[in-house]
């Protein structure tokens, strides 16, 4: 007969401490591989923006606009089937979205300038790192919030793909 007990000098003692250490170590990987997405997004952006590849993109919206529909639809792949995937797959998928963003967002690096798109990665990286800090310190769940961001984000492609066809600039200009 096997004894499954493990003797009392193999098990721990999960304290507070050693779970909020445990945590911080998850946290560190978490902005580790945004990072690392974020460079891929930034790398195939400035790539883009500089190649022959852009011509295509500019010159073509509706390719442009099949690159943002596979993108929308990689997010919900991935986050139907996150659970589901191993994870190399998934790490190479979360790869292949953040290089398809850096396709559509090459646009970007060409319509507005340089300072612009710094300001709103900048603004956007500060809004992450509150949020973290709010997320870490108070132990608030902040997952309740989603449903009305995921809410805004839907409006907001809309509103794109509207703008999109009609260039009304009063979709996000006010007039003075």
């Amino acid at each position: 007969m096997i004894n499954h007990y493990y003797p009392s000098s193999v098990t721990r003692n999960y304290s507070e401490s050693g779970l909020n250490e445990t945590f911080a170590a998850v946290l560190r990987q978490v902005y580790v591989w945004m990072a690392l997405g974020l460079f891929v997004t930034a790398g195939v952006a400035a790539f883009v923006s500089v190649s022959p590849l852009f011509q295509i993109l500019a010159g073509q919206p509706l390719i442009f606009l099949v690159l943002m529909v596979a993108e929308l639809g990689m997010v919900f792949g991935l986050s139907w089937g996150i659970n589901r995937l191993a994870p190399g797959l998934a790490r190479l998928l979360f790869f292949g979205y953040a290089g398809l963003n850096g396709l559509t967002f090459s646009v970007l690096f060409v319509v507005y300038t340089l300072g612009s798109v710094a300001s709103t990665f900048l603004a956007t990286a500060a809004l992450f790192g509150v949020m973290s800090v709010i997320g870490y310190t108070t132990k608030m769940d902040l997952s309740r919030i989603g449903s009305f961001l995921f809410m805004g984000g839907i409006d907001l492609l809309i509103a794109m793909l509207i703008n999109m066809f009609w260039a009304n600039s009063s979709l996000f200009h006010r007039q003075l």
